[in-house]
């Protein structure tokens, strides 16, 4: 039995040599490849299963698959000008904008990319398509809660998470304006649709302020997006704004007493782009092409649990590759989970950030005073 185990495991290795040698004689007699920046770990390996490895095999392309490069002082898009060993990118819909208005981008048309483009058009999800940019997945900010926490009723909408009598707790949130506002507009009755006009009007603003004031003292603020659901494993909150894709892990793997509540969920997109300086300009847009097949963008969806931005590639979702987890319950666009979905705009916060920052600080500030006031009450008291 051993003996005939070992032979199968030599027989298997040689055969992989033998199919790794050809694949390599392939590429050598190509000379093609193509140099694509991701987002490095769990992600990357999804699209090394969905894109990357089946793209090679069947184009006889190598693909250099790396990380973006990121640090304090430099944002993508400064690295994108500055790196021209780059072919392809997958970029968030901010640094698409800001990179396309530099003119780093190849602008490219559905068409450009599928051979049935202006019919595949209705098949994506609107804001798929950007002016120098395609989207591939979306991934959302969700309300998470610890269904441990309430015994008489689960929290299900965004109202919920502003709603301290019905469900008492603290709320782990980050610590800043953008999707905060959102949230508290959306809780007040501002349908998705209407939330940035909202948002525009100064009333609007201070209606979203006076809705968060309403949680105030009960908010425990996070920086970091690991941080949220840790938050929640250790008691310290009840429910949570945090990543969907971090929520998975911790409900499939960590088995965590953890809900997903998709109402109010604040999603952005992710783009395949293409560098204006390459060389390998017809490659590329087959690469990205190839990506954008909705086998191919399922697959990457039983990989990792991010939103494919075709609906054909949504309905044809099934389990997770190893954990076997129906993944659509996981993933942000499926028509249920989009119901009330917002897409977080980005170019109205490069507008209105600094101002908003300016403006949260201030409130921020004010709730700690208010703290420490009662803190220092507290302590006379006793």
């Amino acid at each position: 039995m051993i003996k005939k185990t070992l032979k199968l495991s030599v027989l298997t290795l040689l055969n992989a040599i033998f199919i790794a040698s050809l694949s390599s004689l392939a590429f050598a007699e190509n000379e093609q490849a193509l140099d694509i920046l991701t987002w490095g770990g769990a992600y990357q390996i999804s699209q090394d299963k969905a894109y990357f490895g089946p793209f090679e095999q069947s184009q006889s392309i190598k693909i250099n698959p790396r990380a973006h490069m990121q640090d304090g002082g430099q944002s993508i898009v400064d690295h994108l000008a500055k790196d021209t060993n780059w072919d392809v990118a997958d970029l968030t819909s901010e640094d698409e904008r800001k990179a396309c208005e530099k003119g780093l981008l190849l602008p490219i048309k559905l068409s450009d990319v599928l051979a049935d483009g202006e019919e595949a058009l209705e098949d994506f999800l609107p804001g798929a398509i950007g002016k120098c940019g395609i989207g591939s997945v979306a991934w959302s900010s969700v309300i998470i809660s610890n269904r441990r926490k309430f015994r008489k009723r689960q929290p299900k909408t965004v109202r919920d998470l502003f709603d301290l009598r019905r469900f008492p707790g603290k709320r782990a949130l980050p610590k800043g304006p953008k999707y905060l506002l959102e949230l508290a507009l959306m809780a007040d009755g501002v349908p998705a649709s209407e939330v940035y006009s909202e948002l525009d009007t100064v009333d609007g603003e201070d209606r979203a302020f006076d809705k968060l004031e309403k949680l105030r003292g009960e908010i425990i603020w996070w920086d970091q997006a690991g941080e949220p659901l840790k938050i929640l494993e250790d008691g310290g909150a009840v429910m949570a704004m945090a990543y969907s894709g971090r929520a998975f892990n911790d409900i499939t793997s960590e088995r965590h007493p953890f809900d997903i509540i998709w109402d109010g969920q604040i999603f952005d997109i992710d783009y395949w782009a293409i560098s204006k300086k390459s060389d390998a300009g017809e490659t590329a847009l087959k690469f990205v092409g190839f990506a954008l097949a909705s086998e191919r963008l399922a697959d990457q969806a039983r990989w990792f649990p991010y939103g494919p931005m075709r609906k054909s590639a949504v309905a044809i979702v099934g389990k997770h590759a190893l954990l076997g987890v129906e993944m659509k319950p996981f993933i942000p666009t499926t028509p249920e989970n989009m119901k009330t979905s917002l897409r977080l705009d980005t170019k109205w916060w490069a507008l209105n950030q600094k101002r908003l920052n300016t403006r949260f600080e201030a409130w921020f500030k004010d709730e700690k005073m208010q703290e420490n006031r009662a803190d220092a009450s507290e302590t006379t008291t006793r």
